[in-house]
């Protein structure tokens, strides 16, 4: 059964204006397998992506696949290659 203190490595997968502000497309990182949606607004963006704090409040983070909510404490459980996917809001004609 997975702990609060086990780690996982996920890909942190980039769109649109947040790929242009960071350089690229697919980052690996280690974080926690148990954690909450807000720390992992704040791991992302604080953390791992400070670059991308200006857009942080108009950004929409998904975890494979299921958009998630940043102002709850909800507790998600994240696996080996978990896809956690930064989106901006899309603009453009």
């Amino acid at each position: 059964m997975p702990t609060e203190k086990d780690n996982v490595e996920v890909r942190l997968l980039f769109f649109g204006k947040a790929r242009d502000i960071v350089g690229l497309e697919l980052l690996k990182e280690e974080i926690p397998r148990i954690i909450t949606v807000k720390e992992l607004y704040k791991i992302v963006f604080e953390k791992i992506c400070p670059p991308l704090l200006s857009i942080k409040n108009s950004c929409i983070l998904a975890v494979d696949h299921k958009y998630l909510n940043n102002c709850t404490e909800e507790e998600i459980v994240l696996n080996e290659n978990s896809e956690i996917a930064i989106i901006p809001p899309i603009s453009g004609g």
